[in-house]
């Protein structure tokens, strides 16, 4: 890397069926303060089926977009963005579901300055939103359930300091979390303009639920509705990574606040590892121990990448003064078969690549622990009381260790061929791995508001013909691309239901060229109203108006909660030529956020 000059970084972000998160990155990191001529960002999209690497065409027309057609896993669908390094100092990765300030990249490029090998330098990642702590007191057992900021379920996202958390012995990775007589501390996830808090809790005895001035004491657990204060507490996602002695990959000061980090929050160290959310990675360091290994799809893949080069001499520094914002767990939850798979296969197979006896001892001996664990809770334990076995578990597990197996044969077969990863290939999914299909869209309880466009009358693939109108299309088009603050869909109808539209809808809408047609199939949606609101328009010639002028119908079909009656409601706006259609559609996203306006017909 040249020293009279600065260093050239390539930023490598990932997509899959993410366009509003994916969007939001791009936007911060085009704000980096580094010399333009010697910085740029690379959008990987893994395949995906609603249209975003259309939509990210038309947003960042400037930039290079690569286009796989197919889920390649993180490892390889940044690789494709890795190899071809001619040029490029620095390889950055940041996650699409992140956004960093202007100077983040600056004590990156400093930190690896410093040393000739330094191979790779690891940002503070913070966890999105801010946190507000909740402190819950029990005499007997309070057992933590739901827990509802301003109406919307952020269970999943709670973080928990001195609390007991159970194991489900059918799947380990559902945990039930309580208080025991005792103190607990929930850290409950709020944007900047929530208010309302309702926690839900059940057990036994005297519980008293303190949240900033307010508190509420019950002589029995039940639902605690407490008001929010205003500030937030930024807690820390990761500061490089580390290995425990059974060789788990784990996040560096995850779960502690900001605040109380001390000298962490400044000072550079070495550490074995780099979270691969945050990142940037010497050429060099490439060039000789290779990029991440195709094969392991996703989870450890920057764990391995960075053990590998430890194992070669070079260092690995975290630099907490690089500050990125993450928005943690956006994944499938507990219940992802394929998160369970990936994660425990890739652990095993990361030790034996890299580990010493020891360690991969220790990891044989606790997957052999594993299962004899699973054995006796889901089958003896249950036979003994007259329940029937439960084999979810055992099956996962004897999953992930044929695939163990099959890919251990696979790497002695192609041993010595040279640094790992270094040919592309779409070979990337093991042969006992689950499959990992897209999730129907989902609101973010901090985050915009997810609406649904009906597309039906755009460009209809397999040769019929589009019925919307110049004027919808135009606002339709807005609306999708134009305004953040919506997380919009695009939907269309068809003898089977209703399913996200995928990128021959949106090229042609959008008017950008097409890519490879994805191999996944489109994303159905059983029960739309349950993702969100439903937006139909249609267009009529104004009544009096001159040739070229309308009206455009809005209809918003919604349902409050599942189960209940949807109800309708609709409005009719002025639109006078292409000039008038995003003003048109803005008018729309206002009437959209505007609760008090009530349904016309």
């Amino acid at each position: 890397m040249a020293s009279d000059r600065e260093p050239f970084v390539r930023v490598v972000v990932l997509n899959w069926n993410a366009a509003w998160y994916t969007r939001r990155c791009v936007e911060s990191l085009l704000r980096t303060e580094h010399p333009p001529d010697r910085f740029e960002v690379v959008i990987v999209d893994n395949g995906s089926v609603d249209g975003s690497a259309e939509r990210l065409a038309d947003w960042f027309p400037q930039l290079r977009l690569v286009r796989n057609g197919a889920n390649l896993g993180f490892a390889e669908g940044c690789n494709r963005a890795m190899r071809d390094r001619d040029g490029v100092d620095l390889v950055a990765l940041v996650n699409n579901d992140a956004t960093v300030e202007p100077g983040w990249l600056r004590p990156l490029v400093d930190a690896v300055a410093e040393d000739a090998r330094i191979g790779a330098a690891g940002a503070r990642l913070q966890l999105e939103p801010g946190f507000v702590p909740v402190d819950v007191r029990a005499a007997g057992t309070a057992t933590i359930g739901r827990a509802l900021v301003d109406g919307a379920d952020v269970g999943a996202a709670l973080r928990f300091d001195g609390v007991e958390a159970v194991h489900d012995a059918a799947w380990p990775l559902d945990v039930t979390h309580r208080v025991v007589a005792g103190e607990g501390r929930l850290w409950v996830p709020a944007g900047a303009g929530a208010r309302r808090l309702e926690l839900e809790l059940a057990g036994d005895g005297e519980v008293a639920v303190t949240c900033g001035a307010t508190s509420a004491t019950s002589p029995r657990p039940g639902v605690v509705a407490l008001d929010l204060p205003p500030e937030r507490t930024i807690l820390v996602n990761g500061i490089g990574t580390a290995r425990n002695e059974r060789a788990e990959g784990y996040d560096r000061w995850y779960g502690t606040p900001v605040e109380e980090l001390g000298d962490a929050a400044t000072e550079v160290v070495d550490v074995p590892g780099f979270c691969g959310g945050a990142a940037v990675l010497r050429s060099e360091m490439l060039d000789e121990v290779g990029v991440f290994d195709p094969r392991l799809f996703a989870y450890y893949e920057d764990t391995d990448l960075s053990w590998r080069a430890t194992r070669a001499g070079w260092r690995i520094v975290a630099v907490p003064g690089a500050v990125v914002d993450h928005a943690f767990g956006a994944s499938g939850g507990s219940r992802a078969v394929g998160f369970f798979h990936l994660d425990r296969r890739n652990w095993w197979l990361t030790a034996d690549r890299n580990g010493s006896d020891a360690e991969r001892a220790a990891v044989r001996e606790e997957v052999g622990s594993s299962l004899r664990k699973a054995v006796r809770a889901n089958v003896a334990a249950r036979l003994k009381h007259g329940r029937p076995p439960s084999f979810e578990l055992l099956s996962s597990w004897a999953r992930i260790v044929a695939d163990h197996r099959s890919e251990v044969r696979r790497r002695a077969r192609s041993a010595g061929v040279g640094p790992v990863g270094a040919r592309a290939t779409d070979d990337v999914v093991g042969r006992f791995q689950p499959a990992m299909r897209p999730r129907p869209p989902s609101s973010r309880p901090w985050g915009p508001r997810l609406v649904l466009l009906d597309a039906s009358g755009i460009a209809a693939p397999g040769g019929t013909t589009a019925v919307a109108g110049p004027a919808v299309r135009g606002v339709l088009r807005s609306l999708l691309q134009d305004h953040p603050e919506l997380d919009a869909v695009a939907v269309r109808r068809d003898a089977e239901g209703v399913a996200v539209a995928g990128p021959p809808v949106l090229a042609a809408l959008l008017d950008v060229p097409g890519g490879p047609q994805p191999v996944d199939a489109p994303i159905r949606l059983e029960d739309p109203l349950a993702v969100g609101p439903l937006l139909s328009l249609r267009w009529a010639p104004a009544p009096l108006g001159s040739p070229g002028e309308g009206v455009v119908h809005v209809t918003e079909t919604s349902r409050a909660e599942r189960g209940a009656p949807s109800a309708t409601r609709s409005f009719e706006v002025e639109e006078s030529g292409p000039a008038s259609w995003p003003e048109v559609a803005a008018t729309v996203a206002r009437w959209l956020g505007d609760a008090a306006l009530t349904a016309s017909g």
